[in-house]
């Protein structure tokens, strides 16, 4: 299923794949605001993505973009032209079976820290801190152009590889760990 986009969300707002499915928010030209908390959950292989041809999404000032109780245990999570206002703090935890891309177009403008088993990175700014675990036993290659201004730190928990920048470099503003 998709949306055009146009929506806005002032309450907490909470989407759920359960299938195999995939949830495209904010799929083509239009601009979804979460003006709540955003909270996801995957309990299968569905995928959920934000912005993925064109559409736009914010989250408002002082909300978060989080896990829900459901969990994100497989498929993927993309975030593109997804961008965070103010610096609140971010947390997404996903399962070992996730993946979670930052596609192109993002800003998130608080910390950040992430769980998953893939990781891509593809095109995004992060002007806070950034933690970046990946859990998966795959070789995960991202293509560039992300803009580090924090501090990124990148750990992997397992015997897959991350590679970053093969295609355009990266900028890192901070210190890397």
């Amino acid at each position: 299923d998709s949306s055009y986009g146009g929506n806005t969300f002032n309450g907490r707002t909470e989407f759920s794949v359960t299938g195999t499915g995939h949830l495209s928010l904010t799929q083509y030209v239009g601009t979804d605001l979460f003006n709540g908390d955003l909270v996801l959950n995957n309990t299968l292989t569905g995928q959920i993505s934000f912005g993925i041809s064109g559409g736009t999404a914010v989250l408002a000032n002082g909300r978060t973009v989080s896990v829900g109780t459901l969990g994100y245990n497989a498929g993927y999570l993309l975030f593109r032209n997804f961008t965070q206002v103010g610096p609140t703090p971010q947390s997404l935890v996903l399962g070992n079976l996730a993946g979670l891309e930052y596609g192109t177009g993002n800003t998130f403008n608080g910390d950040i820290t992430s769980t998953s088993g893939r990781l891509f990175f593809q095109g995004t700014t992060f002007n806070g801190n950034g933690r970046f675990t990946k859990t998966g036993p795959s070789g995960d290659g991202s293509v560039g152009n992300n803009v580090f201004n924090g501090q990124a730190e990148f750990t992997i928990t397992s015997t897959g590889h991350l590679a970053l920048h093969q295609n355009a470099p990266d900028a890192y503003n901070g210190n890397i760990y």
